[in-house]
């Protein structure tokens, strides 16, 4: 946080650990880790400052202090408690107490708890019930929110009746007008069986959103703003118009493309019985989803579920056939089973099947005497020429007409199981993130030979790149100018600039930061310089060590994108194995990869948790937030690049993670790697690390680039000597230049004026000085492998 933001709070606590080691004024609380021998520096924000006490390798002891000074948890503690200013807090503590009882007051807050109740007055909310609104106000406005919900995606379910509306019109062009024949008999059992199937599948889909949306409910619970189980109550309801409506539009179709039984009231039992499966069906998808870890699982169960149900509600595979194993997910666990009972009965009541063709035995010239002929169809009785479809359905699939309706009571009891489950699972069960992350490790672990500190600083190029790299290092390393860089991307009614004529360069051994308010282009400069744009017109000189850039370049840089995205459920060391093996050169031996990730590994200090599974953040289980930016970042390591591209490392790290990161980069950096990252708002201790800035203003326009200096004095100087206000000393220099570059109405146009300034012209100068002195050198005529996009053979990316 900034010391404006700091200076808000009444009161802090610093706490490591789980350890306290400071409580009182905000005023007070750098005076009191003072006196224990930690000194501020300057420019640090007090925020930042405290974050930072217990980091040996970050914080500042004051001269006199080092063997006295608190080094870990435990002695911060220690101190605190034996100090003066712990004293007082409890004095402070125990005189509130006291002052609470003595005002009697502990009623007042129960009496305020009370009246923000609903319904507290007349007994309807228990005193200890965490929520204060009563069940039937949750009901009614989650009610107003789930179609609230529904009418913002109305395009979606319009899109989704439509798609069951075709397939209607499809399958009952394919049934068109069954017979009431022999002939007809399977085929309408097979259009029952399809109507319902097609419900069903559709209602998988829930199983998806019930895993996808519950994350969102948990936050939520955790406020106390409604019981999960009343929303799972709401969705059942909310569901009902547009799935009948959908429902009924397809039922109309199919039914009569179809032919089916022309009654009225078969028609809406059919409707009634598809309708009821419908829900059952949503409300099973729904109970797995939300009783599932994770959504691998939600569709591993749904998918042997809706299997077994499928192959089992007796339609591919009558009851009477089916071994006895078998039988009990038929009869005790299978509601479609019924759903497809109720409408096989409904439809097969009043029919009567004509025998004909070759569904008579015997039959052929001479034959005609019905009272010497039987039907071959099941449930037909000799001498009779028509079957009744209620003896083909209790013969064949041992489906009575007499229970059609409590194979309908019976779906509508699943469905009640189903949706009271529902409830109590989204009520007591919860699954994801919880505030930490669990580390998975891998049961077998590879054996790999650990990197230690000693082979590190023996592999080292013995060449050693100091802030200010000379000509000498500039040849050794990389180098990367861009100069009248333009970036224009297409809007409605013509283009849009979003870089203007941007200059600058890169050099080995130096950080270089990019910086601007929120749309300045930060994000856009770096994709365009890293050749990550694929729309838009892109205009300019942009070379690396003096040349065009090469087909290779995508794979010869690493870019560490903002997002850390990666495979879950592969290890740490198995990632960057694989971004070594795919992005090396071909000659590299495997044996030689596996040794640099080890030595990546080690220098990103991840070595406690290389055979620990990535996972994923939502979960809780994998490699923490500060942990996954450094693994997006050794991925782009291991692939030995000559160019470094990051878009801000540091983003939703706290102070320490982010520290640590930039601190990474600087030892990169000193090993001679070209480094070029966004940074947003960086605190005065990241903002030092850096050796040169490039600050951007709306629009794409260049305010500042240029070394920092010592204590950022140079970056001070300019923007001061130009007649900007005066930097206070206790200041951020960040924060300082994005105020002063970013303040609306300002009569200075820092643009314009960096345009004007000698400062601009030598940078132009220097792109020139650079290149040139890489042409000289030859260093500008690539490498045989600049040609190839991809630096293995898609035999082996296949094997790989």
């Amino acid at each position: 946080a900034s010391e404006n933001i700091y200076e808000l709070f009444d009161k802090v606590m610093v706490v490591d650990e789980g350890r306290q080691l400071y409580f009182g004024p905000v005023s007070g609380a750098v005076a009191y880790f003072e006196s224990l021998g930690i000194q501020k520096p300057l420019r640090q924000t007090t925020a930042d400052f405290l974050t930072g006490v217990t980091q040996l390798g970050e914080r500042r002891i004051v001269p006199g202090f080092e063997d006295r000074a608190p080094r870990s948890a435990e002695d911060f503690e220690r101190m605190w408690i034996e100090s003066t200013h712990r004293s007082i807090v409890m004095q402070q503590v125990s005189a509130f107490e006291k002052q609470v009882q003595e005002d009697a007051r502990g009623h007042e807050i129960r009496e305020f708890v009370d009246q923000t109740k609903m319904g507290a007055e007349s007994n309807r909310l228990r005193r200890r019930s965490p929520y204060t609104s009563t069940i039937p106000y949750q009901f009614i406005q989650l009610f107003r929110r789930e179609t609230a919900i529904m009418w913002g995606s109305r395009y979606t379910l319009a899109f989704r009746t439509a798609y069951q509306l075709i397939f209607a019109a499809i399958v009952g062009a394919l049934f068109n007008q069954l017979p009431e024949t022999t002939d007809g008999a399977f085929l309408r059992s097979g259009v029952l069986f399809f109507a319902l199937l097609f419900s069903t599948l559709v209602a998988q889909a829930e199983m998806v959103a019930a895993v996808s949306g519950r994350l969102v409910t948990y936050k939520q619970k955790s406020l106390s703003m409604f019981h999960p189980g009343v929303l799972a109550l709401v969705q059942t309801v909310a569901d009902m118009v547009p799935n009948f409506i959908t429902i009924a539009l397809f039922s109309l179709i199919l039914y009569e493309a179809a032919g089916l039984a022309q009654t009225a009231g078969q028609f809406f039992a059919f409707l009634l019985f598809l309708f009821s499966g419908c829900l059952c069906l949503t409300a099973m998808f729904r109970l797995i989803g939300n009783a599932s870890p994770n959504l691998d699982i939600g569709h591993t169960v749904s998918g042997v579920i809706l299997l077994f149900s499928i192959l089992l509600n007796g339609y591919l595979k009558p009851p009477g056939q089916t071994g006895w194993w078998y039988r009990w997910i038929y009869w005790g666990i299978n509601p479609l089973a019924y759903a497809y009972k109720a409408l096989m009965a409904n439809e097969f009541r009043n029919l009567e099947l004509e025998c004909t063709g070759m569904s008579l035995v015997p039959s052929g010239p001479g034959f005609d005497d019905i009272a010497h002929q039987v039907c071959t169809l099941q449930g037909a009785r000799p001498g009779e020429l028509n079957v009744l479809g209620r003896d083909y359905i209790a013969v064949g699939y041992q489906i009575y007409i007499k229970d059609q309706w409590k194979n309908f009571a019976a779906v509508i009891g699943y469905w009640i199981v189903f949706v009271i489950a529902m409830a109590v699972v989204m009520e007591f069960v919860e699954f994801g993130n919880t505030g930490y992350t669990i580390r998975v490790y891998k049961r077998r672990k590879p054996k790999v030979t650990l990197v230690t500190e000693d082979q590190v600083s023996a592999s080292k190029e013995t060449l050693t790149f100091s802030d200010s790299p000379t000509d000498e290092q500039i040849l050794a390393g990389t180098t990367f100018t861009w100069k009248d860089l333009n970036y224009t991307v297409p809007v409605k009614g013509g283009s849009r600039q979003l870089l203007d004529n941007v200059a600058g360069f890169i050099k080995p051994g130096q950080m270089t930061a990019l910086m601007g308010s929120s749309g300045a282009g930060k994000t856009t400069l770096l994709d365009s310089l890293s050749q990550r744009k694929t729309i838009g017109k892109l205009e300019g000189q942009v070379l690396m060590n003096g040349a065009e850039l090469a087909r290779s370049f995508r794979r010869s840089t690493g870019y560490a994108e903002q997002l850390d995205v990666h495979a879950p459920l592969v290890t740490v060391r198995e990632a960057l194995r694989f971004s070594a093996y795919l992005r090396q050169e071909a000659s590299v031996p495997d044996a030689e990869k596996d040794e640099y990730v080890e030595r990546v590994i080690y220098l990103l200090g991840m070595s406690e948790i290389a055979d620990c599974m990535v996972g994923d953040p939502e979960t809780g289980e994998g490699i923490s937030l500060e942990e996954r930016k450094r693994l997006t970042i050794g991925v782009e390591l291991v692939s030995k690049p000559k160019i470094l591209f990051l878009d801000e490392p540091t983003s939703g790290l706290d102070a320490q993670a982010s520290f640590k990161i930039v601190q990474f980069l600087r030892r990169l950096a000193a090993e001679g790697l070209t480094i070029l990252c966004t940074i947003h708002q960086p605190s005065s201790m990241l903002f030092e690390a850096f050796d040169r800035l490039l600050l951007l203003a709306r629009g794409g326009h260049t305010v500042y680039f240029g070394d920092l200096g010592s204590d950022a004095s140079t970056l001070i100087g300019y923007f001061e000597r130009n007649g900007a206000p005066k930097c206070p000393p206790s200041a951020n220099p960040a924060e300082y230049i994005l105020d002063v570059a970013g303040k609306s109405g300002s009569a200075i146009d820092w643009p314009q004026m960096w345009r004007d300034s000698p400062e601009c012209q030598s940078v132009l100068t220097e792109v020139d000085r650079i290149n040139a002195l890489k042409h000289q050198a030859g260093a500008d005529h690539g490498d045989a492998g600049d040609n190839r996009i991809y630096a293995r053979s898609i035999g082996y990316q296949m094997k790989l």
